[in-house]
């Protein structure tokens, strides 16, 4: 792994060491992020996007394989997927599966949770089961899951870093942001460092988090956007930052806290993961600094943070892939 380079230097090495233990903990084992875990395979290996549209639209009646592709097998589908407040739920509800509908929502009839690692749980250990979330969840755990490629019309195409950043890996490629308090980022330098920090030092983070970093055009709009706010280079400062939201965004943001805590553990970060709109309704009633979010801010949200007179800032930290499982016995 690349050592952090911040404006007085390199990170010292503790701080890549500490990094590397959070990706061991997280099941990553070599230096770029991916690993070297033989990935599963299923039978349902390629789905075309108006395929994902009939399995997850509302009121669909597919409850078998078999019902969408003669070639699947004769087999009972079981669903997982995201909650309602989480930013990855929206993204296939408006993105997917009816980008022209009032209100965007998939099927209801199935496992829902906001925490990925239970739907990565729940896919691998029912017969049958399909589910979607961040492509980092797959890649934690491809021994055990079987990702399946999307085929929008010019063949098969695996979810990949490579893909994603490509645009090969279409419709489900996504960006994810960070939403920052304006306020408190000026009036908070440990705001202002730990978020300094984060985008000083993105491509590492998103690399490591096995995320597809920013283009160099996105992670200069990114820097562009955060000199916007003022900041005056806050370092060796101390106080508390709260952030909260996406699941999916969330190990970026850990990464980030636990890399400054290296380098000034005066700063104690908290991260949640409340899910996108659980993270956008404490971000906007002015409880949290910084909120994780899988998809851009909608209307109702701004509305909010208005009445609170919360104001913003948007930051793309990263790209990801939108990645559908399935249980690999199937």
């Amino acid at each position: 792994m690349k050592s952090f380079s911040l404006r007085r230097g390199l990170v010292p090495s503790v701080v890549t060491l500490a990094l590397a233990a959070t990706l061991a903990a997280c099941g990553s084992d070599d230096d770029d992020g991916g690993d070297d875990t033989e990935a599963a395979t299923a039978s349902v290996d390629c789905l075309t996007v108006e395929q994902v549209v009939e399995l997850w639209k509302p009121g669909s009646e597919i409850t078998n394989w078999s019902q969408l592709d003669d070639s699947f097998p004769d087999q009972e589908i079981n669903l997982f997927g995201p909650g309602t407040d989480s930013g990855t739920y929206d993204y296939m509800a408006s993105e997917i599966v009816d980008p022209d509908a009032e209100e965007p929502a998939t099927r209801d009839d199935y496992e829902a949770s906001e925490d990925d690692n239970v739907l990565v749980d729940g896919v691998a250990g029912t017969e049958g089961a399909t589910g979607y979330f961040g492509y980092t969840y797959y890649e934690q755990n491809k021994d055990r899951l079987a990702a399946v490629s999307i085929d929008s019309g010019d063949g098969c195409v695996a979810p990949s870093a490579e893909t994603a950043q490509d645009g090969t890996y279409t419709p489900l490629a996504r960006p994810l942001f960070i939403y920052v308090n304006k306020a408190n980022y000026t009036d908070n330098e440990a705001v202002q460092e730990y978020v300094d920090f984060y985008i000083n030092n993105l491509a590492d983070i998103a690399e490591a988090g096995q995320f597809v970093p920013l283009s160099e055009e996105l992670y200069a709009e990114t820097q562009s956007a955060l000199e916007e706010l003022g900041g005056s280079g806050a370092e060796g400062s101390s106080g508390d930052v709260k952030v909260d939201g996406s699941s999916t965004v969330y190990p970026m943001s850990v990464l980030a806290q636990e890399g400054l805590a290296e380098v000034n553990p005066d700063v104690k970060v908290t991260v949640g993961e409340a899910g996108t709109g659980g993270g956008f309704e404490l971000f906007c009633a002015g409880e949290t600094d910084v909120s994780d979010a899988s998809r851009p801010i909608d209307e109702e949200e701004i509305a909010a943070c208005e009445a609170e007179g919360v104001e913003y800032v948007e930051l793309q930290v990263a790209t990801d892939a939108l990645t559908i499982v399935v249980n690999p016995d199937l």
